[in-house]
């Protein structure tokens, strides 16, 4: 049996957990060697047996991870144990990526649960572009250990860099809660400010020099504009040009979304919700969500869509609600909203029930690359709801769906 040369994380940094069958332990273990190599904190189990109870430090080692590495087999999903952790992580809004490592059919909710997560399709991919699409996942990215630029680079560009994944989503209602997870993945701040880019990495790094070793007090200077103190804490959330440091992250998002910078107050939201730099408080990562959105903010219109559809953060469950402020995101160039309103209209949610809207909507929506919209077309053909039945075209939009998961989409 092929035994790893790393040992399995213990440390206090963010990290990645990794669900696996102790029956894959040879295809896998050379993986997360790999993966160490290349700069990767990484925790892994190798003591329970198949028939063991799922015990208490597997549930603390999940609680404290950045980020959920499954790898799916046949034994993975016949796992009792694997099957929890997949459970227990979505419900927890961790970062997930699953890895087919072998051709596997997924049980009945399984599928409902991996339908929308990022996807990397082993097969007969050469390790080296296996290797470098699943960590070109920005979820993994908070779990590199500093320094470790260099190897990252020979293992994960041009992709890593290339592309980023879309923005996760989730079926129906009963799993529309683990859905605010999709905030980790694509952040308003790094869509709408990309022609900002090159003067506002410029004007961190002179803030970074000016800012440190008296960064303690983290009083921004007079001079210093909204943005380029919500740039100063995006460097301290990354650990770009700084140490790593999710409470002054979150003091300079907290002092920019003050002074009037909807991407800081999303962001504000982002770490309130996920309790990075402070204790985790829905409530609170709601109102600032909503600050953001007020502030006209299209993703932060998007999460209090989220909010009011699920009864998150405190707000009475509300599908008209839900409905207005997915439009209003959608009207202002949200692309996540488009399949929440069409699955508003197939299921008539808070809105007149309209098959043929619904899949106008999903149209939409599959334009973007989510697979989800394209596997919702195709039950409407083959359903015949909305459209005439075909299940040809049916067959076709769940192989684009296929290929929009192998692709990462």
């Amino acid at each position: 049996m092929y035994q790893p040369r790393m040992e399995a994380y213990e440390g206090s940094e963010p990290y990645i957990f990794i669900s696996y069958a102790h029956r894959d332990a040879d295809k896998v273990w050379p993986l997360l060697d790999k993966l160490n190599d290349s700069g990767y904190r990484i925790w892994y189990d190798d003591g329970i047996g198949a028939g063991s109870e799922w015990p208490a430090y597997i549930e603390q080692h999940l609680d404290h991870c950045a980020a959920v590495i499954s790898f799916i087999t046949p034994r993975a999903v016949n796992s009792s144990n694997c099957r929890k952790e997949i459970t227990y992580a979505l419900a927890k809004q961790k970062p997930f990526v699953y890895v087919m490592l072998e051709e596997t059919e997924l049980a009945q909710g399984m599928s409902l649960q991996l339908s929308d997560q990022y996807c990397v399709n082993r097969g007969s991919m050469p390790e080296e572009k296996f290797l470098k699409k699943l960590c070109s996942s920005g979820a993994l990215e908070a779990c590199r250990r500093d320094g470790a630029e260099t190897a990252r680079e020979e293992l994960c560009t041009p992709e890593s860099t290339a592309k980023k994944p879309q923005m996760p989503f989730f079926v129906l209602a009963a799993v529309v809660l683990i859905a605010v997870a999709a905030v980790l993945i694509l952040r308003p701040d790094t869509k709408a400010a990309a022609a900002e880019t090159a003067t506002s990495t410029e004007t961190a790094s002179e803030l970074r020099e000016a800012e440190l070793p008296e960064s303690e007090t983290l009083a921004p200077e007079p001079e210093m504009s909204p943005k380029e103190m919500r740039e100063l804490g995006r460097s301290y959330e990354s650990g770009q040009g700084v140490e790593q440091d999710y409470v002054k992250a979150l003091e300079w998002y907290t002092k920019a979304a003050e002074a009037g910078d909807s991407y800081a107050m999303f962001n504000t939201g982002y770490l309130y919700d996920m309790g990075y730099g402070t204790e985790k408080d829905h409530e609170k990562a709601f109102e600032w969500y909503s600050r953001s959105a007020d502030a006209g903010n299209p993703t932060g219109m998007f999460m209090v869509g989220q909010g009011y559809y699920s009864g998150y953060g405190g707000v009475e469950q509300s599908y008209s609600k839900a409905f207005e402020w997915f439009r209003r995101a959608a009207d202002n160039g949200d692309s996540n909203s488009l399949y929440y309103i069409g699955m508003m209209y197939r299921f008539g949610q808070g809105v007149t029930q309209d098959s043929e809207k619904a899949i106008q909507w999903y149209m939409r929506s599959a334009e973007y690359g989510f697979s989800i919209s394209m596997r919702a077309i195709g039950e409407m053909y083959a359903k015949g709801e909305g459209v005439e039945q075909d299940r040809d075209r049916a067959e076709e939009w769940y192989a684009r769906a296929a290929e929009a998961d192998r692709s990462g989409q």
